[in-house]
Formats: C-alpha cells, sequence, structure tokens
C-alpha cells in the first residue's frame, strides 16, 4: 500500500468479498494462514516486489496502468452506485486531512463491506475475453 507505516493512518482494512475470500481458500485450502503469512509471494518467496502488478498488467496489455484498477472502481462508484464519496475515499485507503479528518475516527467498514460486495458482483458479470492464467508459486 503507497502510505504504508504512516503511524496517522493506521491499519487499512479490507472487508472481502465472498469471491474474493472464495479465491483465498481455493489458494491456501483449509489451512488457516499466520496473520503475517504472505499469500501472493514474489518469485523468490518474499514479498512481491513493487513492479510487480505492474509486470502482469503489461503482459496482459501494455497500455493499462495499475493505477486504472483505482481509478476503474472510483468511476464505477460514482456512476453505478449510490455509495457516498466518503465510503468510495474510505475504500481507496484516502484519508481527511484537516479538520474534518479530526473528527472523523472510524473507517466505515460496513459500507466498505457492501459496496465491496456490490463491485465483486459487477467484476463477476463480465465475460471474460482476455484472461491469462498466473503460474501458481510455492
Amino acid at each position: 500500500m503507497k502510505m504504508r507505516g504512516d503511524p496517522e493512518r493506521g491499519d487499512h482494512i479490507v472487508p472481502l468479498s465472498d469471491a474474493a475470500v472464495a479465491i483465498l481458500s481455493a489458494i491456501k485450502g483449509d489451512e488457516t494462514p499466520d496473520p503475517d503469512e504472505l499469500i501472493f509471494k514474489g518469485r523468490f518467496g518474499m514479498r512481491l516486489a513493487e513492479g510487480g502488478l505492474r509486470c502482469a498488467c503489461n503482459r496482459i496489455n501494455p497500455d493499462i496502468a495499475v493505477h486504472a484498477f483505482r481509478s476503474c472502481f472510483s468511476d464505477w462508484v460514482g456512476d453505478c452506485t449510490d455509495a457516498s464519496e466518503e465510503t468510495r475515499e474510505f475504500c481507496l485507503a484516502h484519508v481527511k486531512r484537516g479538520v474534518a479528518g479530526a473528527y472523523r475516527h472510524k473507517t466505515a467498514v460496513e459500507k466498505r463491506r457492501v459496496l465491496l460486495e456490490q463491485w465483486a458482483d459487477y467484476c463477476g458479470t463480465a465475460e471474460p475475453t482476455n484472461i491469462i492464467p498466473l503460474k501458481r508459486t510455492a
């Protein structure tokens, strides 16, 4: 995450959709991973390099930018849902600063859970035409 290590921000909690949980269950099976265990590992079993997603995107289509995933989500929320701008911003790990941020201590986890489930449903409806299987490591 871009702002990892910023003590003002704390952990960015991401409520997983049912589809995301199913994918993780397929990868890990019945095992319960340790809290600090990596699910998606880099080439040598370490944390994915910063350019890992960029490289995967480039293999699919050189015109895809990693940031486009965030932009696509933001456009979809604004155009296709009734979710508030605040909920969208919390999903993107954007934090209010100044006076408004000083009074907002929670991060709308339940609202984000609903929105991210809708996003998963939306993404799951697209007819896959250019899926490239990723190699399973480890």
